[in-house]
């Protein structure tokens, strides 16, 4: 009985130590995708300064990519909040547009709490109206980062811009208007 006891205690502990093992390893690949997905991040931030649009584009891919595979393969880790932001924004350098705004969605609904949650629904309001020209589901999507955070910065400015009706306007009305108040 003690020999079924001592031995079973051994499988324990080699089990724990095997677990462990696995556990350390597992998280120093996690780390090193994460600093390369950092890095090839800080290249697009280099690249969008240095205005050159091919090599941007061409990282924005690559970025929105390494996101995609980080997300499938580590679902759980402590990171998916800046993984999510990094692919929102491979996907808006590289025109895919539908894809920052869902990687922008997902960022906000899996943190709500999150300090930067209002900055996702602004964003994702912002491609609507600026960049695909859908100004119904962006006035929505503004409406949404109002109700949720009422409180943030972006959400009383937003409240602002819908009330003055600016969002409605073409361009040469918009210009029209920030010329009449200078």
């Amino acid at each position: 009985m003690r020999i079924t006891i001592a031995f079973f205690l051994l499988i324990l502990v080699v089990f724990n130590a095997c677990k462990s093992e696995t556990e350390t390893v597992q998280k120093d690949t996690i780390n090193t995708e994460f600093l390369a997905l950092e890095n090839l991040e800080e290249e697009i931030f280099n690249y969008s300064i240095n205005t050159n649009k091919n090599k941007l584009i061409k990282k924005g891919k690559s970025l929105l990519k390494l996101s995609q595979d980080y997300i499938a393969l580590y679902p759980k880790d402590s990171c998916l909040e800046r993984v999510y932001e990094m692919a929102a924004l491979g996907a808006e350098v590289s025109g895919s547009y539908n894809d920052a705004i869902n990687y922008l969605y997902l960022a906000q609904r899996n943190f709500p709490e999150s300090k930067k949650a209002p900055i996702y629904l602004f964003n994702r309001a912002r491609i609507l109206d600026d960049i695909l020209m859908k100004k119904k589901q962006s006035e929505l999507a503004y409406r949404e980062l109002i109700e949720l955070y009422p409180n943030d910065s972006l959400s009383i400015s937003m409240k602002k811009y819908l009330e003055s009706d600016l969002m409605n306007k073409s361009e040469q009305e918009l210009l029209d208007f920030f010329n009449s108040k200078n």
